[in-house]
């Protein structure tokens, strides 16, 4: 409905009062067609960060390059997540847009498990320090 971005309806950041608008509260999360797009954004915009985060932090770390190739992959696939999601929203959500952030959504979130996986799994690595 709000085919702006980075703005919702002229807002970058909305009023409460516009985001909570329904009684009881916690309607407003799943009815609000404005808190539930706003919170949308809001979950892209943390999940961007985390992902930026996360290669910082594993370069930081000189972790193992199987660590870093996989913390790279998750955040390029988000980054084009988030793009997607943004030519979704500014075209006015055409059908194909809108299911191929779909699909990307669910390809982010294999890749994104699996990468999980390899880490808990990966052995430790051994300190250099004696």
């Amino acid at each position: 409905i709000y085919n702006t971005w980075p703005g919702m309806d002229g807002m970058i950041v909305p009023r409460w009062s516009d985001l909570f608008f329904m009684q009881p509260w916690w309607k407003n999360f799943f009815e609000h067609t404005f808190t539930v797009q706003f919170n949308h954004r809001i979950g892209a915009y943390l999940l961007f960060m985390a992902a930026i985060v996360q290669v910082v932090l594993t370069l930081r770390a000189r972790a193992s390059a199987m660590a870093l190739n996989g913390a790279l992959a998750l955040a390029v696939l988000v980054t084009v997540q988030a793009a997607l999601g943004i030519f979704t929203l500014l075209y006015q959500v055409p059908i194909s847009l809108a299911l191929i952030h779909q699909a990307m959504g669910m390809i982010v979130l294999t890749v994104a498990i699996w990468h999980a996986g390899r880490l808990i799994s990966a052995p430790p690595r051994a300190s250099s320090i004696r």
